[in-house]
Parts: structure tokens; sequence; C-alpha cells
């Protein structure tokens, strides 16, 4: 029979899950409006948006950002999960994942053991 955490374990990890999105939701729009402000101070300092550096450091934003994106939807990911039952268990050793990893990765679908068998 495959382990489960208690509906209290599911319900703290949704929250630790809903603060980490909350952040990342902020820090993600912080990124957008830097861009969007960024691309205007190009537009109207230099009239050229192919200027190396300020296009390099543009272009650095636009990763951060979908970085940071792709973590909220880990994040979304991981509520589902907790929805529909499966949260914290390996999906290759089909145990437990251990609490404190799921405290510091939220998302994460492995636990250490399964995610060393993938390697």
């Amino acid at each position: 029979m495959q382990k489960k955490y208690s509906t209290e374990a599911l319900e703290d990890f949704k929250n630790n899950i809903l603060k980490k999105r909350k952040k990342a939701t902020q820090e993600l729009i912080f990124i957008k409006t830097s861009i969007k402000n960024f691309g205007t101070k190009i537009q109207t300092e230099n009239n050229n948006l192919e200027n190396g550096p300020e296009t390099f450091q543009k272009e650095n934003l636009n990763q951060l950002a979908l970085r940071q994106k792709k973590f909220i939807d880990q994040l979304d990911a991981a509520l589902i999960r907790i929805a529909n039952g499966t949260y914290g268990i390996c999906m290759v050793t089909k145990e437990l994942i251990d609490e404190k990893r799921l405290q510091a990765v939220p998302h994460t679908r492995y636990s250490m053991e399964g995610k060393n068998a993938l390697k």
C-alpha cells in the first residue's frame, strides 16, 4: 500500500507553496516591469535596440523571466498534485519524499534516491 502524507501535512506543504508562489509572482512582475522600462530606456536614449551591452542585459532579464515563469508553473503543478493526492510521492521509487526536501524544493517529484536513479 502506498503511503501518503496526512491532510495536515499536505495543508502545511500547500501553504509553503502558496507563499513561494506569491513571492515568485511578485518577482516576475518586477522583472517584466524592468524589461518594459529597460526597453523604453534603450529606445529613447539610443534610438537603437541593437546596442551591445544593453541588448545583452535585456536578454538576461528575459531569461530570468522565463525561469521564474517555469518555477511558478512547477509550483502550480505541485498544487495540483496536492489536490489529487499524489503530492510527496516519488515518481521513481513510489515512496514518500523526505519532508525536509519538500520544504526546500516544494515542486520536486523525486526523492533523492529517485533523482539519483535517473542519472
